[in-house]
């Protein structure tokens, strides 16, 4: 596990962030968290605005887990294939998902994406060519200490706060009293990550930079506490829960006793919100906005998006409300959407 104290930083660099040569791009390096930009919509990447292609669409957003990668956590060739095609029909390809930019590097210099990327959920947009921060949804204060106190306190584990590393030097700070969840335990050796702990969230030293604020819990445990947030804090808040990602698969079939994961944000914060921003600042109307998904967390940019498309393997709400359904991500659903798209079949 990737544990560190709070007056010890460890920094795993065997894992540089670096696109492949072939990609004509200024390289992102390892000091990518010590660039931070402005934080606001003004400051969205400086390119000239796209060009509309004589495709449907310019931009494609697609999500990691559950669509880019299949059961085993790998791009399936004919993913990657698929998206160097897009790549040169002049689409934008955004990875749209809810991992932490350091949760998804290795994707990322795998496929040599440039532009734009966002992530935790649409909390987090950053310029891939240089590694900035372009936008940023932080939580208030006086929301993140009570509720970061009443998952700690009902559930008895840490309350996971993901952080910005290039303002915060980690990307998740463990608050309160207890242990860490077997879940989040396996995930931290998973992927390079930093962690601190802290044993209360008042004494977090950056406690205006939350950007997200998560707990893992079983399903039933979740649904209480999803119950006490909305009675307490629901107009100040956007949460959702799902299986968690773990070595033997995600335990869904295990119903109320499957282990989930609950990330709660700023009530404005979803991957619509920011990829509908980067559209507008790249002049791209929605309706020439493609979005593939599979799970809750992508609801709302399948829903919002021109083409919303849903995963075979999705969950039953995201595939109602999808435009289109392709194939499984065992199948290369994501490679048979963007061939649609190319064809104009979609």
């Amino acid at each position: 596990m990737y544990f560190v104290s709070a007056n010890q930083i460890l920094i795993r660099e065997d894992l540089p962030f670096t696109h492949p040569s072939s990609v004509r791009r200024p390289q992102i390096t390892p000091d990518i968290w010590s660039k931070v930009g402005q934080l606001n919509s003004a400051s969205l990447p400086s390119m000239e605005m796209m060009q509309q292609t004589t495709l449907g669409y310019d931009i494609l957003a697609i999500d990691v887990d559950g669509t880019l990668l299949d059961s085993t956590r790998q791009i399936p060739q004919a993913n990657r294939d698929a998206i160097q095609r897009a790549l040169a029909a002049g689409i934008e390809v955004v990875l749209c998902t809810g991992r932490s930019l350091g949760e998804s590097e290795a994707f990322i210099n795998d496929l040599g994406l440039p532009g734009t990327g966002i992530f935790v959920g649409g909390a987090v947009t950053v310029d891939l060519n240089t590694g900035t921060t372009i936008r940023r949804s932080n939580m208030d204060l006086d929301l993140v200490r009570p509720l970061a106190r009443m998952l700690n306190e009902s559930t008895g584990h840490f309350v996971l706060l993901l952080k910005d590393r290039s303002v915060a030097g980690v990307d998740y700070r463990l608050v309160g009293t207890g242990k860490v969840d077997p879940a989040s335990e396996w995930w931290f050796e998973q992927v390079p990550v930093m962690v601190d702990q802290f044993d209360s969230v008042e004494h977090d030293p950056h406690p205006h930079d939350t950007i997200r604020i998560s707990i893992v819990a079983t399903a039933r445990e979740i649904r209480e506490l999803a119950m006490l947030i909305n009675q307490d804090f629901g107009d100040r808040t956007f949460l959702h829960d799902f299986p968690v990602i773990a070595a033997n698969g995600n335990g869904r079939h295990l119903a109320d006793e499957a282990i989930h994961l609950m990330e709660i944000f700023r009530h404005d914060t979803n991957k619509w919100t920011a990829l509908h921003e980067f559209a507008k600042s790249q002049d791209v109307p929605v309706a020439r906005v493609a979005a593939i998904g599979d799970e809750v967390n992508d609801l709302d940019m399948i829903r919002h998006a021109g083409l919303g498309i849903a995963m075979d393997n999705g969950v039953v709400n995201v595939k109602q409300i999808a435009d289109q359904i392709t194939l499984d991500h065992n199948n290369g659903g994501v490679a048979h959407a963007i061939d649609q798209i190319l064809d104009g079949a979609w």
